[in-house]
């Protein structure tokens, strides 16, 4: 275990919240240990967060070796022939429609997928990943024309009004001061400069039913849970605009089939949670359709720019 710190909310800098739910040391479907931590609700503008969380010093230990290596079952193996090309492809459209050259910087950029799928050509491209393994993987397979940072954002002393586009995909609800690093991205980020922001949205289909089985919530890895009003209200306070929130369905396409599935708790009967599995895999999908038109998908891509002069 590690050591705990108690904070206020990020949005409104108060200690006025209430407990949402407890929730344990889960990985997607993995289950990893009972220990428990409080998923707590701001009263006043609706962020939800852990607290108490572990501090920033020893949250590593709930990072095992192999979080960002590739797992070798026939699902991971299918999901990175076939998904994971669909997945940098539609991130190459969200920047595209801005611009098609500079300079980018992928924040947490994991395994090195993403920016090892641009153009070297268009891009001047710069990546930061703060963990040791992920570090590793990446450093593996990029090529020598991408600079490759192991430290965070505010160590790595990019000069001011430096990079065209900035893009975090799932990161910041990693991040234990999510202000401190928007403001460090907007010190770096050219004026009108674009940031790409996707992280799980706890509004969406998938916690209302399923609460604590969420397949996003991570704990205590996800410090932070964003819906597209509090995302919103973090980004204007750190003076960026936002011009566009995405609500996918395609992007991770199997999770609100997993929150489901993780629900149901009948361990002395499996056989009947296996004679549900295709009826529930049909209503999940079903249900992720639906997902956009109310805002409910379980994940949202939030495109903003720096406001000029700000």
């Amino acid at each position: 275990m590690a050591k705990l710190e108690y904070i206020k909310c990020a949005i409104c800098d108060e200690n006025n919240e209430s407990l949402l739910i407890k929730v344990k040391n889960t990985h997607g479907t993995s289950y990893i240990s009972d220990e428990e931590f409080d998923l707590a609700q701001c009263k006043k503008c609706g962020l939800v967060y852990i607290n108490p969380r572990p501090i920033n010093k020893e949250i590593h230990k709930y990072y095992s070796d192999n979080y960002y290596s590739p797992k070798s079952n026939i699902k991971s193996k299918i999901e990175k022939l076939v998904l994971q090309p669909y997945y940098m492809f539609l991130r190459k459209t969200y920047i595209e429609q801005f611009l098609k050259k500079g300079k980018i910087l992928d924040i947490g950029c994991g395994s090195g997928g993403f920016i090892n799928s641009l153009s070297k050509n268009n891009w001047e491209i710069y990546g930061i990943e703060p963990n040791q393994t992920g570090f590793a993987l990446s450093s593996a397979i990029l090529h020598k024309k991408i600079n490759l940072y192991n430290k965070p954002l505010s160590d790595c002393k990019f000069p001011d009004n430096y990079f065209d586009i900035i893009t975090m995909w799932h990161v910041l609800e990693h991040i234990h001061k999510p202000n401190k690093e928007l403001q460090e991205i907007k010190r770096v980020l050219k004026d009108n400069g674009i940031l790409i922001i996707a992280v799980p949205n706890i509004k969406s289909f998938g916690f209302k039913i399923s609460k604590k089985h969420w397949f996003h919530l991570d704990a205590p890895r996800h410090l932070y849970h964003y819906d597209s009003t509090t995302i919103k209200k973090i980004l204007n306070h750190n003076k960026f605009e936002v011009i566009n929130t995405a609500f996918s369905f395609t992007e991770y396409p199997l999770d609100l089939y997993h929150s489901l599935m993780n629900s149901i708790n009948i361990s002395k009967y499996k056989f009947i949670k296996v004679l549900f599995m295709p009826l529930i895999f049909i209503f999940s999908l079903l249900l992720k359709l639906f997902g956009p038109l109310f805002k409910s998908s379980e994940v949202m891509t939030i495109i903003s720019k720096t406001r000029k002069g700000d």
